[in-house]
């Protein structure tokens, strides 16, 4: 709620995250659709670059590490 009023500041204060998760939600369906009328699969490329990369455990470690992280602030938050 806080991003779409345009709180910018509070938004990542309630949830460091969700900017990114809300840039991924904008950027997607956009990437998607010009793949389609492009007859192009640059977004699957990207994704399945990404899993590979996402396995890596020197990539994974420090992003569950993140995660867990997240979740510190938001209990001590009280959310």
């Amino acid at each position: 709620m806080a991003i779409t009023q345009g709180n910018i500041a509070e938004a990542l204060y309630l949830n460091p995250f969700g900017i990114l998760i809300a840039l991924v939600m904008l950027i997607t369906p956009i990437w998607l659709l010009r793949d389609v009328f492009a007859k192009k699969d640059s977004l699957l490329q990207c994704y399945q670059k990404l899993e590979v990369t996402l396995k890596k455990k020197r990539v994974a470690l420090p992003l569950i590490a993140l995660v867990i992280v997240n979740w510190a602030w938001n209990i001590t938050k009280g959310l």
